[in-house]
């Protein structure tokens, strides 16, 4: 029953992260989009600028959308004392779910 409770506030938890992740990376392309699209003087250099930030964010975005939730269980069950701040995210998302 407690692993049934934990899989289920670690999507909750990732349903709510969901947005601001997406937002971010959205604000992150348009704020790159410069750099793809101007040309000139200095062009190529900012075009691996861009290769960098652009896999950087792709990759970061990866391991936020799944690998973060996979290794949640895990690591869960490795932990069997509850601190301050697991009790804290359990009643804050019991607050929401009451909501």
């Amino acid at each position: 029953m407690k692993e049934r409770a934990s899989a289920k506030r670690a999507a909750q938890s990732e349903t709510a992260r969901l947005r601001p992740i997406t937002m971010t990376v959205a604000s992150t392309l348009l704020g790159v989009a410069p750099l793809v699209l101007a040309g000139g003087a200095g062009a190529e250099s900012r075009i691996a600028i861009e290769l960098v930030i652009l896999s950087g964010l792709a990759f970061s975005s990866l391991l936020i959308g799944f690998a973060t939730p996979m290794l949640y269980e895990p690591l869960a069950l490795l932990t069997s004392r509850k601190g301050k701040a697991s009790h804290d995210l359990d009643e804050a998302l019991d607050k929401n779910n009451a909501a």
